[in-house]
């Protein structure tokens, strides 16, 4: 699956979620989970956090899906808001939009 690491995270209302300087971006946090995490193989972790931090898009493959998904489910740090997020965006599903709503008559 082909992974764009520049999507922007938003919040329950739809707003893209600030980050320090820029917005919380799916490769910023993945990279950040991927360094601070314990693993068996931390020179694996270290590797993956840098690709996440400096690549646009990512191709993964079922091996590396699925050992981040594990990566950001055991993940303590961060919300159900954002890990939710990422879990959705990993299977290729798209977050519902509310800011978009229309009313239908």
């Amino acid at each position: 699956m082909k992974l764009n690491l520049k999507t922007v995270l938003k919040d329950l209302d739809g707003k893209e979620i600030p980050d320090g300087d820029g917005k919380l971006e799916v490769g910023r946090i993945i990279s950040t989970m991927l360094a601070n995490s314990k693993s068996e193989d931390p020179l694996r972790n270290y590797i993956l956090a840098m690709k996440y931090r400096e690549e646009k898009e990512r191709d993964v493959d079922s091996s590396e899906e699925e050992f981040v998904k594990n990566v950001i489910k055991s993940t303590e740090s961060w919300t159900p808001l954002v890990k939710g997020q990422l879990l959705m965006i990993m299977a290729d599903c798209k977050p519902v939009d509310n800011s978009k709503k229309e009313d239908k008559k």
